[in-house]
């Protein structure tokens, strides 16, 4: 085998750990808690998931900065999603609909559709690696400016947010967002496995000359994101995870006008 970049094999791994540990935290709370999970376990599993998601962010940037780029790296990437953002998040999901009360009537006789749903979480996620590897010397990934269906990190994170305000202490539980979990998970499901583009943060935020308000905007929403981190998070992924079909719409109506515009002269 080729020589193997080190240090972005080291983040991969780190990404790999902590979707490993955001499942062990959520294993041993229930058992210190007689089946039922503190809080605090929901939120340093959901913080576990966020942080795998910073590490997964970091290899890529490490492997095309070092230009070691190599099949065995995403390889190793796509594993290491598949436990971060693919079973940490779904079991997570899994927990919270089992013990919140909210929630607990969401089941169709004996069918569990709660299970059902957090299943086609980790299957869309694994379908979606699997093609994004498949694809990735193509056209098909959306290069580095663009992805084809919803990342799976942004999935993942999506759900760690709403874990985050869900069970933060300092407030009361808001009950809306606990109701739509299960909504949101059929509708990660298939953004996952979609066609919709969605812009790589990195190359949208930081990559090229900006104007100086998006500078502004940054600055402003790390002074935010410090003093409400997690209402921060979950709407910064909550417009990201709008943002595809918000585009899809937007270039469908552009060309719509531009065809009818061709047609008036």
């Amino acid at each position: 085998m080729k020589r193997i970049g080190v240090a972005q094999s080291l983040m991969t791994l780190a990404n790999a750990a902590c979707g490993f540990l955001a499942i062990s935290v959520l294993l041993q709370s229930s058992a210190a808690g007689g089946g039922v999970i503190a809080p605090e376990g929901f939120r340093l599993a959901a913080a576990l998931i966020l942080l795998g998601l910073f590490f997964d962010t970091l290899d890529g940037k490490i492997a095309r900065l070092t230009n070691h780029e190599s099949e065995f790296g995403a390889q190793l990437d796509s594993l290491a999603d598949v436990i971060t953002f693919g079973f940490a998040p779904a079991i997570l999901a899994k927990a919270w609909i089992d013990q919140t009360s909210t929630l607990s009537a969401f089941q169709h006789g004996d069918i569990p559709l709660g299970l059902l749903l957090c299943m086609l979480f980790t299957i869309c996620a694994i379908l979606r690696l699997a093609r994004f590897t498949a694809e990735l010397d193509g056209e098909g990934s959306g290069g580095g400016h663009a992805f084809f269906g919803l990342p799976t990190p942004a999935a993942a994170g999506t759900i760690a947010a709403c874990a985050l305000v869900y069970f933060d202490s300092d407030r009361s539980q808001p009950q809306a967002i606990a109701a739509a979990l299960p909504y949101v998970l059929p509708i990660l499901s298939l953004l996952m496995v979609s066609r919709i583009p969605y812009a790589h943060v990195g190359s949208l935020l930081l990559r090229g000359r900006k104007p100086f308000t998006h500078l502004l905007r940054i600055v402003f929403f790390g002074i935010l994101a410090a003093f409400v981190f997690s209402e921060s998070v979950f709407a910064g992924f909550s417009i990201y995870l709008a943002s595809g079909p918000l585009r899809v719409v937007r270039d469908r109506v552009l060309q719509r006008d531009r065809v009818e515009e061709e047609g008036l002269f």
